[in-house]
């Protein structure tokens, strides 16, 4: 769970992981026997959320790892690699939406936005909902959050708000993405002129990273500056 947790957070959009962490993660991916993991004896979910899922999350992992790294025919192999997996039949439509995830990262690696939006779009996130709240690799967080970017790009505004609105429910996990999800919401509404949503959702991205690592203060200070920009219009 550690390495597939690790492998979530580097791909994560706003920190983006350096050419070499991203070479490490896929060396140890490579190299982890996931049929080989025992399944957890655990009655509480939170342990027990991936048994029999480890090699279709690491057939993930490792296409959007490799779709980062702009291996681009390998992405297409891991996702072809998932679809092939058994799973659970309890999973409900997670493998299906998984492939799409990884062809959606693989597309966009091409600069095929418009296939990545379809991908995304086609996932059903069909599946019980307790193993969204358990796993963050279930869940689709990230997924989530570039679907509404592209959804931003395309111009789709209310979409895009709609989806950005999807992470501060019960998985705390969710949450890493909160705070971007408010910043983007900001600038969203300031360009359709919504003073008053705009600053509220950029106060709020502010309060919730103003302590933020330093390699994120960048995005503070852009957000305090979109604040004292709209407290000047008239």
């Amino acid at each position: 769970m550690a390495l597939e947790v690790e492998a979530l957070v580097a791909l994560t959009p706003f920190r983006l992981a350096t050419r070499a962490e991203l070479e490490d993660l896929r060396e140890r991916l490579e190299n982890f026997d996931a049929d080989a993991v025992p399944p957890s004896v655990s009655q509480g979910v939170w342990f027990s959320a991936a048994n029999g899922l480890h090699p279709l999350l690491r057939s993930y992992l490792l296409g959007v790892v490799s779709a980062r790294l702009g291996d681009r025919e390998a992405a297409r192999r891991y996702a072809a690699e998932a679809a092939r997996l058994r799973v659970p039949p309890s999973t409900g439509s997670l493998q299906d939406d998984i492939v799409r995830r990884v062809r959606a990262t693989a597309a966009l690696a091409s600069g095929d936005t418009a296939a990545a939006l379809a991908q995304l779009e086609g996932m059903r996130f069909q599946v019980w909902h307790q193993l969204s709240i358990a796993s963050p690799l279930i869940s689709g967080a990230a997924e989530r959050y570039l679907l509404a970017t592209l959804l931003e790009q395309a111009g789709r505004d209310a979409e895009a708000i709609r989806w950005y609105g999807t992470f501060e429910g019960l998985a705390g996990h969710d949450r890493l993405y909160a705070a971007p999800a408010h910043s983007r919401r900001g600038t969203i509404y300031e360009q359709l002129g919504d003073r008053e949503r705009a600053e509220l959702h950029y106060r709020r991205f502010a309060a919730l990273w103003r302590d933020a690592d330093s390699e994120f203060q960048p995005m503070v200070e852009e957000a305090e500056g979109a604040l004292a920009r709209l407290a000047s219009e008239p």
